[in-house]
């Protein structure tokens, strides 16, 4: 009989994750996948929509995710994980971590030219983004 290491089970683990990510409309780009909604919702409930699926709003970390995410929007207005709700001024991504430019109003939406701050109670798509590299380093 063959035996379950705790690697074998963590590998079998990501190999079922990774099945329901590419067969439930998610896009695969350097160790995340992303899910561009077809709804128009607030910033709220867009960020509560991707945590449901085990996500978070987009972060941007780059400027080669930021044009795949121009790609992948299709030319769509979509709300991003960067907001200064909690301090205005004071630009966080959704973990944390601070902007160190840029100047927005409280929620960021980003169109096909540039990013732009907007209320946070309007309505736009968003892409979630779930990075699966921690996952296989572990």
């Amino acid at each position: 009989t063959t035996q379950s290491t705790p690697e074998k089970l963590l590998l079998e683990e990501l190999k079922n994750e990774l099945w329901n990510f590419t067969h439930n409309g998610w896009i695969y780009y350097k160790f995340s996948f992303y899910y561009v909604s077809t709804e128009m919702k607030n910033w709220t409930e867009n960020r509560i929509n991707c945590m449901e699926r085990g996500a978070d709003l987009l972060m941007i970390n780059s400027t080669e995710e930021q044009e795949f995410m121009k790609k992948i929007a299709c030319s769509s207005s979509v709300w991003i994980g960067l907001t200064d709700a909690d301090e205005e001024g004071i630009w966080k991504w959704v973990n944390g971590s601070t902007l160190t430019s840029g100047f927005w109003s409280n929620c960021v939406v980003s169109s096909s030219i540039s990013w732009a701050d907007t209320q946070c109670n309007y309505t736009y798509k968003w892409i979630c983004e779930n990075n699966i590299l921690p996952v296989v380093l572990v």
